[in-house]
C-alpha cells in the first residue's frame, strides 16, 4: 500500500501505512526504511516550503507597515507551524518507541538517529526562545549519536555516513550559526572519504561520490560566508542557537556561452525543476544546443542553502578577462621565479648571519616572529581576511605547528653548523622518511617503483656525507631530525581538516610554532646571548646592520614559504614535483657560488645522484597521484570525456515535479531537441534527492550539469 500511495503521490496515506509497519517492532528492511523516510520527507517538505514563503511575505508586509496583513499572515503561519510540529513529533515518537529499539544493525541505527537529528532540526527552524534551544539540543544529540555509531560501524565512504555528515554540517551552519564547525565537519568527511574512494564497490560508488560533491559545494559556499572576526566571540555565539528569524541568504552561479552570461540569484528554496524550463527558454538554450560545433557548455549551481523564494535572472555581456586569466602561464612562471628568488636570498642571508651570530634557536624565533607580525598587519588591513578559529581547530593545528617548529629549529641548527649545500643534500632524504612513515605508520602501501626511486637518494646522500669537507655530526643529526619532524608534520596535516584557506592556516601555524620555539631559545641560548652574544654581533657588524639582517631573514623566510604555498596551489602535482626539485638545485648551486664552499668530486657526484633520485621519486609519485585524482574526479562529477550526459538534480516527490520516467523523457526531448535519449534515476540516501541522467546522442562536445540549490535536504 505504501508503494502504491507513493506512486499516486498520496504521501499522508503512505506515512500511515509505514507507521503501521514500524509499530510491529521488527527491524525494517532497507526498502521499508526508504519508504518511511520518503513518505515523511514529502509530508513535511510541503509544509516547510509553505512556512518559508509565508515568513518571507510576512517580512515584506512588516517592512511596509501593514499591521492588519501581518496579523492575518501570523495566524496562518501558526497553523502551518502546528502541522509541522505534529508531523515532527509523530515521526520522532515512532523512532524512539519502535525503530531504534528494534534496530539490530549499525547501518539502521545510524539511519534512525540521523532522521531524529533531521526532524528536530526542522523543529528548530521555526521554534523560538526556549523551544528552539531544546529542539537544537535534541537535534545535536541525535546527530552525535548517529556519528558515534557511524564512526565505528560504517566506512567513511558509506552513503549513509556521508549523508549524515552532510546534514550534520548543515545543522551547524543553519541552526547553530557556526560556519567554521560546519566547514570542519564537511571537509573532514569529504577528505576521509576521498582517501578511501578506491575501496568503494561499483554499486555504491555513484551514491557516495554524488554526496561528496554536495559536501564540496557546501564548503565552497560556506568558506566564502565565514565572518571576518571570529575568535572567542564567534565561538561563544556558536554555542547558542540563533533566536532571530532565519535570515535570507543569497548565492549566485553564472552560465557562460558565446560571451554571454546569465547570473541566477537564489534567495531561498525553489526547486530547480519548477523553473528549469523557463530558465532554458530565457537563456535561449535550444538554439545554443542546436548550434553546430557548439563549444563546451557548463552550468552549475553550488548554492547549498537556498530555499523558498523566486529566482531573479539578469542578462548581460561577459566581463572582460583579467591579465591573469588571459596569460596564466606567465603568472605561474612569475610565481615560480618569485619563490626561487626569495628562497635563494633567504638561504644566503641566513648563512651570512650565522657566520657572525651562531645562535640558531634565537634566529628560528626571529624567523617566525617577523612572519607573525606580518600576518597580524595583513589581517588588520584585511589582506587576507582573518578566518575564525576555535578550541577544536586549535587542537587540530597544534600537532602540525609543533612538528613545524621542531623541523624549523633543527634545520637552522644544521644551517649554522655546516654548509648550506650539505644541509639541503641531507634534506633530500625527506621523501624517504615520508615513504617510510606512510608505509609503516599510516599503513599505506607504497609501490615498489617509489621505493626503487629512493635508492639513489640514499646512495647519493651517503656519498656526499662521507667526503663533505664541512661535515660534523651536529649538522648531520639535526638535518635528519628535521626530516623526521617534517614527515610527521605531513601526517598530522592530513588530519588537520580546517576548511581554511592556506594563507590563514599558515598564519595560525606560525603563531603556534613561535610559542613552541620560545622556551628552547630562552633556556638554551638565553644566558649566552645576554652575556656576550648580542654584544659580539653588534661589535662585528654594528647595531643597525644586525637588526636589519634579523628583520630581512625573517621577512624572506615568511615570504618564500607563503609564495611557495600560493605557487603550489596553482599547479598540478607533477609541476609541483619538478619545481620543488629545481628549487633545491638552485639553492645548492647559488650557495656554493656565493660562499665559495669547496666540495670534493665525490660530494658533488653524491649531491647530483641524490637530487636526481628526488626528481625521479617526485615524478613517479606525482604521476600516481594525478592518476588517482583523475579517476576520482572522472567518476565524482560528469567530465568532458562523457561528452553526452546531462545531469539534473531535483527534489523528488514534490508537487509538480515527480513524473513517470516516460513523461520526463518526452519533456526533455521536446524542450532540448535531444532526439533519442535514455533516462535513469538514482536515489541518494532517502533524502529524496533524485538524480536524472539523460544520455543524448545528437550533440557533440557538450556537458551540462544543473544542480538544485537545496543540498541540505
Amino acid at each position: 500500500m505504501a508503494k502504491l500511495a507513493e506512486q499516486a503521490e498520496r504521501y499522508d496515506e503512505m506515512v500511515e501505512s509505514m507507521k503501521k509497519v514500524a509499530k510491529l517492532d521488527v527491524e525494517l528492511s532497507v526498502d521499508e526504511r526508504n519508504l518511511l523516510s520518503v513518505g515523511y520527507k514529502n509530508v513535511i517538505g510541503a509544509r516547510r516550503a509553505s512556512w518559508r514563503i509565508m515568513s518571507s511575505i510576512e517580512q515584506k508586509e512588516e517592512s511596509k507597515g501593514n499591521e492588519s496583513n501581518v496579523a492575518l499572515i501570523k495566524g496562518y503561519r501558526q497553523k502551518v507551524e502546528d502541522e509541522l510540529s505534529k508531523i515532527c513529533h509523530d515521526i520522532l515518537s515512532v523512532i524512539d518507541k519502535h525503530l531504534v529499539p528494534s534496530s539490530r544493525s549499525g547501518e539502521a541505527t545510524v539511519f534512525y538517529y540521523k532522521m531524529k537529528g533531521d526532524y528536530y532540526r526542522y523543529l528548530a527552524e521555526f521554534k523560538t526562545d526556549q523551544e528552539r534551544k531544546e529542539a537544537s539540543e535534541q537535534s545535536l544529540k541525535g546527530y552525535e549519536a548517529a556519528s558515534a555509531t557511524a564512526s565505528t560501524d560504517l566506512p567513511s565512504t558509506h552513503p549513509i555516513r556521508l549523508g549524515l555528515a552532510l546534514n550534520f554540517s548543515v545543522f551547524y551552519y543553519e541552526i547553530m550559526n557556526s560556519p567554521e564547525r560546519a566547514c570542519h565537519l564537511a571537509k573532514q568527511a569529504f577528505d576521509e572519504a576521498i582517501a578511501e574512494l578506491d575501496t568503494l564497490s561499483e554499486e555504491s560508488y555513484k551514491d557516495s561520490t554524488l554526496i561528496m560533491q554536495l559536501l564540496r559545494d557546501n564548503l565552497t559556499l560556506w568558506t566564502s560566508d565565514l565572518p571576518e572576526d571570529g575568535g572567542e566571540e564567534n565561538a561563544a555565539k556558536a554555542e547558542e542557537p540563533k533566536e532571530e528569524k532565519p535570515e535570507k541568504r543569497t548565492s549566485y552561479f553564472k552560465t557562460e556561452s558565446f560571451g554571454i552570461f546569465t547570473t541566477v540569484k537564489k534567495e531561498s528554496s525553489l526547486w530547480t525543476c519548477r523553473f528549469f524550463w523557463q530558465v532554458l527558454n530565457t537563456l535561449g538554450l535550444n538554439e545554443i544546443l542546436n548550434h553546430r560545433g557548439c563549444p563546451e557548455f557548463y552550468t552549475r549551481a553550488a548554492a547549498a542553502d537556498a530555499e523558498g523564494h523566486p529566482i531573479e535572472i539578469s542578462n548581460g555581456f561577459a566581463e572582460s578577462k583579467s591579465f591573469a586569466e588571459r596569460f596564466p602561464a606567465l603568472v605561474t612562471g612569475f610565481f615560480f621565479f618569485t619563490w626561487y628568488f626569495l628562497n635563494v636570498i633567504f638561504n644566503i642571508l641566513n648563512k651570512k648571519v650565522y657566520n657572525y651570530f651562531p645562535y640558531p634557536y634565537f634566529v628560528s624565533v626571529v624567523h617566525l616572529l617577523v612572519g607573525v607580525v606580518y600576518c597580524m598587519v595583513s589581517w588588520a588591513v584585511g589582506l587576507p581576511k582573518r578566518a575564525p578559529i576555535d578550541k577544536e581547530l586549535l587542537g587540530v593545528l597544534t600537532p602540525v605547528a609543533f612538528c613545524h617548529a621542531l623541523g624549523h629549529v633543527m634545520s637552522n641548527v644544521s644551517f649554522a653548523a655546516v654548509a648550506v649545500s650539505f644541509t639541503h643534500t641531507i634534506k633530500a632524504l625527506e621523501p624517504f622518511f615520508n615513504a617510510a612513515a606512510s608505509q609503516f605508520v599510516l599503513g599505506h602501501q607504497i609501490p615498489l617503483s617509489l621505493w626503487l626511486s629512493l635508492a639513489p637518494v640514499v646512495i647519493g646522500v651517503s656519498m656526499a656525507s662521507m667526503t663533505e669537507l664541512s661535515f660534523n655530526w651536529t649538522g648531520f643529526v639535526s638535518a635528519m631530525i628535521s626530516n623526521i619532524a617534517f614527515t610527521y608534520r605531513s601526517i598530522y596535516s592530513k588530519k588537520a581538516m580546517t576548511g581554511m584557506d592556506s594563507t590563514n592556516v599558515y598564519a595560525y601555524i606560525s603563531i603556534i610554532a613561535l610559542l613552541f620555539c620560545l622556551p628552547p631559545a630562552i633556556f638554551i641560548e638565553g644566558p649566552q646571548l645576554m652575556q656576550h652574544g648580542f654584544r659580539d654581533a653588534i661589535a662585528k657588524v654594528g647595531l643597525h646592520k644586525f637588526l636589519s639582517d634579523l628583520f630581512w631573514i625573517g621577512m624572506f623566510y615568511h615570504l618564500y614559504n607563503q609564495v611557495a604555498t600560493n605557487t603550489l596551489e596553482r599547479v598540478a602535482p607533477l609541476t609541483h614535483a619538478v619545481g620543488n626539485v629545481l628549487k633545491r638545485v638552485f639553492v645548492i648551486g647559488f650557495s656554493i657560488v656565493v660562499f665559495g664552499n669547496k666540495i670534493s668530486t665525490q660530494t658533488g657526484i653524491g649531491t647530483g645522484i641524490a637530487i636526481a633520485g628526488v626528481a625521479m621519486y617526485s615524478l613517479i609519485k606525482a604521476n600516481i597521484e594525478e592518476q588517482k585524482q583523475a579517476t576520482h574526479n572522472g567518476q565524482m562529477i560528469l567530465t568532458q570525456d562523457i561528452g553526452r550526459t546531462f545531469l539534473l538534480k531535483t527534489e523528488n516527490h514534490v508537487q509538480g515535479i515527480t513524473q513517470p520516467a516516460l513523461k520526463i523523457k518526452e519533456r526533455l526531448s521536446r524542450s532540448l531537441n535531444l532526439g533519442s535519449c535514455t533516462i535513469s534515476f538514482l536515489e541518494v540516501e532517502n533524502d529524496s534527492l533524485a538524480y536524472i541522467f539523460v544520455h543524448y546522442y545528437n550533440i557533440s562536445r557538450i556537458i551540462i550539469q544543473v544542480c538544485d540549490a537545496t543540498y541540505r535536504t
